[in-house]
């Protein structure tokens, strides 16, 4: 995976915090993160949300982190999946 080229990943963080009906500023507040600068730079994938963050997220918005990040998880399950079918094909 490392060398893999870096790709953009939508996620649904904005969707997940409107259904919640919380603003940026909610957000932010409920993080322990001091400007809501940071909420809009995961929502719009400038930058991604740590491991805490992400699961913070989750506890907040009542979602699984996966849900989060739903095609940056369907990605790595495929190719956990792949290697692990390559390893079981050469250990037999």
């Amino acid at each position: 995976m490392e060398n893999q080229e870096k790709k953009y990943y939508p996620n649904n963080l904005r969707k997940a915090r409107l259904s919640r009906n919380l603003r940026q500023k909610d957000v932010a507040f409920c993080l322990g993160i001091e400007s809501t600068s940071q909420i809009a730079e995961w929502e719009n994938g400038t930058c991604t949300p740590n491991l805490d963050n992400i699961f913070k997220l989750s506890i907040l918005y009542r979602t699984l982190p996966e849900a989060l990040f739903l095609e940056k998880y369907l990605d790595l399950k495929t190719f956990v999946n792949d290697n692990f079918d390559r390893l079981t094909k050469i250990t037999g």
